[in-house]
């Protein structure tokens, strides 16, 4: 039996094929697995053991998580590319490679948000990122006013894709929870644990407490970013305060003295609030809004009281989280700028606040550390 050699065409066809390559929305279990997955992979930190992703970010849009796939069956040959990579008809299989990611919500009909955008390391530089990017933005179309947080090597390539508008730079701090409790403010830490003691005679809350009024904590988000997105702290509030069995807490500093301009449903001022959780290689802290430098400085020393303790209940096989703190700051607040220099934590990541379309009037003054980095 003669076996005749391929045409020069047919081996270029066969050397040419690839396995395909298609975009989809991702159910809340899918989001769950796969953005958690693969920010794991690439050491993002991610918290709560990735339950945010499912019981919060995914309730603001189910419409705008997407995943990018290599198909393990199916290739195909190098030919005009569609006009979109998104299919939501093709049936992969489950020996499917995710190999990007990204999250495009919209707050509300005039504001959305870009995050979680990931392409794996091992399939950086073909293409995916770009085609994926496209979807997100296809997806917020309509949307006029669309932020993310740029990594300063990407700042120019977002430019370019219409992000024009600059906010503030946001700087990632990292410290240690045991020697901010136990060294550079172990005084306050012993006052503040007696006034833990006097639960609702003292000015501590939990962000469910009746004394705290969700709508104030939603005008004070407002405030500092800007954005109307009252459904998602609404999520965010409960999740932090009703999550202690997997390292979230969520607490408020409040003033006993009655406020003039106060709704008649609210007892006390709020001061400022925060919410940590625990992630795979520090505790995240976000947000942590405040009145004043002092006012932040409790509130910090606060949440530290809560990871040192919660870190303690947590079985040997799962105390594998260091006792550090990671928060992002806004550069433009210098009086938090100032109060993390004081404590000697260390600068780490550096991110750009842009926009698409109008820039929504934001002040941070009060912001001493950002609710997210994927959702703003």
């Amino acid at each position: 039996m003669t076996v005749q050699s391929p045409t020069a065409q047919e081996s270029a066809a066969v050397a040419k094929a690839t396995p395909r390559f298609y975009i989809q929305r991702c159910s809340r279990e899918e989001a769950y697995k796969h953005f958690f997955g693969l920010s794991m992979r690439i050491n993002w930190n991610p918290a709560a053991l990735g339950e945010d992703i499912r019981d919060v970010y995914y309730n603001i849009d189910p419409q705008g998580f997407f995943v990018g796939k290599l198909s393990a069956t199916d290739f195909v040959t190098t030919t005009t590319p569609p006009s979109t990579y998104l299919d939501e008809t093709y049936q992969g299989s489950p020996e499917d490679r995710v190999v990007c990611m990204i999250g495009s919500v919209r707050f509300n009909s005039d504001q959305g948000w870009v995050g979680y955008y990931v392409v794996d390391p091992d399939f950086r530089g073909q293409g995916y990122g770009v085609k994926i990017f496209d979807v997100a933005l296809d997806h917020l179309a309509q949307t006029r006013s669309v932020g993310l947080y740029g990594v300063l090597p990407q700042v120019e390539n977002y430019r370019k894709s219409g992000f024009t508008l600059f906010g503030w730079t946001a700087i990632r701090h990292q410290g240690s929870a045991v020697d901010l409790y136990e060294n550079r403010e172990r005084e306050l830490a012993l006052q503040i644990r007696a006034q833990m003691k006097l639960k609702a005679n003292g000015p501590w809350r939990s962000l469910l407490d009746q004394d705290v009024d969700l709508q104030d904590l939603i005008a004070i988000d407002y405030k500092a970013t800007g954005l109307v997105r009252p459904g998602y702290i609404q999520d965010w509030v409960r999740f932090h305060s009703e999550r202690s069995d997997i390292g979230c807490y969520g607490v408020a500093l409040v003033s006993p003295e009655a406020d003039g301009e106060a709704s008649s449903s609210r007892k006390s001022r709020i001061l400022g609030y925060a919410c940590v959780r625990r992630g795979e290689q520090a505790y995240r802290v976000g947000p942590l809004y405040a009145t004043s430098p002092e006012v932040a400085k409790q509130i910090l020393v606060q949440v530290t009281i809560q990871i040192i303790d919660g870190h303690e209940k947590f079985p040997p096989e799962r105390q594998y989280v260091p006792l550090d703190i990671d928060i992002d700051v806004p550069e433009s607040n210098q009086n938090a700028i100032s109060l993390y220099k004081g404590y000697d934590w260390t600068q780490k990541t550096v991110t750009r606040r842009m926009w698409r379309g109008p820039m929504p009037n934001a002040d941070s003054s009060d912001i001493y550390g950002v609710t997210t980095m994927v959702v703003g």
